[in-house]
């Protein structure tokens, strides 16, 4: 049995506002990580966790 991380919103919150205080976009800043945009998204709106890649 594995255990499922519960995504913190507030952890989303502050990816975004230190994505958006450097100027990068979705996609320039989940390029950088190594996922999908569509992920970083996913992981900004609290929908995902995030792993200590970001």
């Amino acid at each position: 049995m594995t255990l499922r991380r519960i995504a913190d919103p507030a952890v989303g919150a502050q990816i975004r506002a230190r994505r958006l205080l450097r100027g990068w976009s979705v996609r320039y800043a989940a390029s950088r990580a190594g996922v999908s945009h569509a992920t970083w998204s996913r992981i900004e709106r609290g929908l995902q966790t995030a792993d200590n890649r970001f």
